[in-house]
C-alpha cells in the first residue's frame, strides 16, 4: 500500500465495507428515482388514453346523432323518450342512403347503440361508459331542433359532459 502526504495519493486493493454501502445507497436512490419516474410516465400514458377514448367516443356518438337528426324528416315523439335518461331517440327518415324508415338512438349496457332496421351497432367504445343521455326536442312554429346531452365517463378519467343542437333539414322552410 502507498501512501504519499504530499501528492494525497492512495492506492489499496479493493473496496472497504463502507465505501460498498455507500455506493449500493447512492445506486439504490437512482434506481428509486427512475422507477419512480416510469411509474409517473405510465400513470400519465394511461390517463391521456382514458382521456382520448372519451373524448373520441363521444364525438362519433354525437356527430352521428346530429348528422343523421338534420337528415331525418321528423322526430317521432310518441316512440322517442325525451327530457330524461336514459334517453331514446326514433327518427323518421326518408333519406335515400338511408333507404328510409326509422332510426333509433338509445342506451344499452352503458353504450349508444343506434339501430337502423335490423341492424345494431354500437356508436361507443367498449372503454368507456355512458352515464347520461337526454334529449330535448324544440318544437317552434318556425322549425324543430333536437338537443342532445351526453355525460362520458371512464375508469381512468374523469366524467365529461357533452351538448350539441341539431335543426332538423327543412323544418325551417315555409
Amino acid at each position: 500500500m502507498k501512501f504519499s502526504i504530499f501528492n494525497f495519493q492512495f492506492s489499496k486493493r479493493g473496496f472497504t465495507i463502507i465505501e460498498l454501502l455507500i455506493y449500493t445507497a447512492i445506486l439504490g436512490f437512482v434506481f428509486a428515482f427512475v422507477i419512480g419516474g416510469m411509474l409517473a410516465l405510465n400513470r400519465a400514458v394511461v390517463n391521456g388514453r382514458g382521456s382520448r377514448d372519451l373524448n373520441t367516443s363521444a364525438a362519433v356518438a354525437l356527430e352521428r346523432i346530429v348528422r343523421e337528426t338534420k337528415d331525418a324528416s321528423s322526430v317521432d315523439v310518441a316512440n322517442s323518450i325525451l327530457g330524461v335518461h336514459p334517453g331514446k331517440l326514433v327518427l323518421n327518415t326518408s333519406n335515400a342512403s338511408t333507404t328510409g324508415g326509422t332510426m333509433e338512438f338509445y342506451i344499452s349496457d352503458g353504450q349508444i347503440m343506434i339501430k337502423q332496421g335490423v341492424s345494431t351497432v354500437s356508436l361507443t367504445s367498449a372503454s368507456v361508459q355512458i352515464s347520461d343521455l337526454v334529449f330535448h326536442y324544440i318544437s317552434t312554429t318556425n322549425s324543430m331542433a333536437l338537443r342532445v346531452e351526453l355525460t362520458v365517463e371512464s375508469s381512468s378519467s374523469p366524467q365529461r359532459m357533452f351538448f350539441d343542437t341539431a335543426v332538423l333539414r327543412e323544418s325551417y322552410i315555409q
